[in-house]
């Protein structure tokens, strides 16, 4: 409430002017009426600046002024730097200091900056060097860096002082008192927020409707935490389904590659809208003179999809190929499909233009969907996950890919994913990564013990009677040849029918979610 009124707002009480969105948010600490634990709490996201406001440097923009914003558990020390707009931020009741800092982060196979802002209000700065802050000589450790040191002395809890400096070549604490952490935590204790430019490209085939894609979605889930200068999306229909077309498509790919190149992204997401070939898992390039559909084989498919210049846009990205379940249905698909992104592959779309290309695309991750008649829309969840936890908290796709899959309710009963991720085959520590990574596939499938035993979907009707969803609570036994399975016995009278799930093949992995659920992590796809 009143939370983007301004100073000169007459018609709103003075103690709400330009207030956080959060209760007791502007009492003060002789305030006797509200509870000692209430006061002087953290400042809420975005409470003190709007996107009109040209007084605030533009990273700073929309920017959570939250507690712990910049923690991970890698290893760091969080240097605030000096900025000269730092005294130019305007401020809200009560008057909290947005200090703006750099902190360097690694994880993955990236390395990016995340710029935050860090309150007074939430973390208590001496007045003796309050002036210091911002400069280099000063260094600032978060409360989980400080906790992680305890962890790893594996001593007691220690008095935490967050400034530091150095002083004759020995870290001492830059004040006399430890530093107090007022309010408490509303977030992720170990999170922060990357303001690093994140590019978002959605090819579509010709003839698809892209309105509510989830392309869309995502954008707008992070415009919330980006400028304009910071999160670029672009949407382009592709059709090289014969010579001609294929020739204006590799002249507008050079053109968007040279666009882009003219920006540094620290995340680049790729959605590719496209239909599949049911017989064979073809993907479709276009439509040939008469108007009908044209399937090459994924990897043709990828070679022309990024051509020239946009293979080196790819490179390092995460891919969602949103098409139905024949991609990775058979193995010669997903053989070609992996080819593209890591190995080799000489192929030509069209006879007249036969010539040996190296179509490595190497993105880091490409993830696809086995549903026969996949419907993108159950998506959705997951992939406002995926913004949040990967391109907005910072962690890696492979560390949270459970958790993106356990919000996703209609996804994990709709189809098993499919992640491909791009590995070096020579060891972290080397200096030279391997020309040819390898490409690791996972599937996830989702279980539940007597829904989708085994991570097979039971049938909605008996085979044999026909009742709908009779099944009882399937039971570990074996089947005729004495092989290993989960029972489901039909319930209708006189009926008694039992259908058999079985384990997958090859090696897996039981990710529980609970005593009854969880994901069979199947490897070596």
């Amino acid at each position: 409430m009143y939370a983007s009124t301004t100073d000169s707002d007459t018609s709103v009480p003075g103690h709400m002017e330009r207030q956080p969105c959060m209760m007791y948010a502007s009492t003060t600490d002789s305030d006797t009426s509200v509870p000692g634990h209430m006061k002087r709490q953290p400042c809420m996201m975005y409470a003190s600046t709007t996107d009109s406001d040209t007084s605030v440097p533009g990273h700073m923009k929309r920017q959570p002024c939250m507690m712990y914003a910049s923690m991970t558990d890698a290893e760091h020390v969080c240097h605030l730097e000096s900025s000269s707009n730092a005294g130019r931020v305007r401020q809200s009741r009560p008057q909290s200091s947005l200090i703006p800092s750099v902190i360097p982060h690694s994880f993955g196979n990236y390395s990016f900056k995340y710029t935050e802002s860090i309150c007074d209000v939430c973390i208590e700065i001496p007045h003796e060097i309050k002036e210091k802050v911002g400069s280099p000589a000063m260094l600032f450790t978060c409360p989980a860096c400080h906790e992680k040191d305890e962890r790893a002395t594996k001593s007691n809890p220690m008095p935490y002082f967050a400034f530091k400096q150095t002083v004759e070549g020995t870290l001492l604490p830059a004040c006399s008192k430890p530093t107090f952490i007022r309010g408490v935590c509303e977030r992720a204790s170990k999170s922060q927020v990357c303001a690093g430019p994140i590019l978002i490209l959605h090819f579509i085939y010709v003839g698809m409707n892209s309105r509510g894609s989830l392309p869309r979605v995502l954008n707008t889930a992070l415009e919330e935490y980006h400028t304009p200068s910071t999160l670029r999306y672009h949407e382009v229909e592709f059709d090289f389904g014969t010579s001609d077309k294929l020739y204006h498509w590799e002249t507008r790919a050079e053109a968007l590659a040279t666009e882009m190149g003219k920006y540094v992204f620290e995340y680049t997401v790729v959605f590719v809208s496209v239909h599949s070939e049911i017989t064979r898992g073809d993907l479709f390039a276009g439509k040939d003179e008469k108007g009908e559909d044209v399937a090459v084989e994924p990897a043709e498919f990828m070679e022309y999809l990024f051509s020239g210049g946009l293979r080196s846009v790819i490179n390092k990205s995460t891919v969602f190929m949103l098409s139905c379940g024949p991609l990775v249905a058979f193995h010669k698909s997903i053989s070609s499909l992996k080819k593209a992104i890591a190995e080799q592959v000489f192929h030509s779309l069209l006879p007249q233009r036969l010539h040996l290309t190296d179509v490595r695309l190497k993105p880091t991750y490409t993830i696809a969907f086995g549903a026969d008649r996949f419907i993108s829309a159950v998506l959705k969840s997951f992939i406002v996950a995926f913004g949040v936890r990967v391109l907005i908290q910072g962690h890696a796709f492979e560390e949270v890919i459970t958790d993106l899959l356990n919000v996703s309710l209609e996804l994990r009963m709709h189809s098993d994913t499919f992640v491909f991720q791009l590995k070096d085959r020579t060891a972290p520590c080397l200096p030279h990564p391997s020309p040819n990574p390898s490409v690791i596939g996972i599937r996830y499938s989702w279980y539940h013990n007597h829904r989708r035993p085994w991570g097979t979907a039971l049938p909605m009707s008996c085979p044999k009677c026909s009742s709908v969803r009779s099944w009882s609570r399937s039971k570990t036994g074996v089947d005729c040849s004495n092989a290993q399975a989960r029972i489901s016995t039909c319930r209708s009278p006189k009926c008694k029918y039992e259908f058999f799930t079985y384990p997958p093949q090859g090696p897996y992995e039981i990710v529980k979610d609970s005593k009854s659920t969880g994901w069979i992590k199947q490897m070596d796809i």
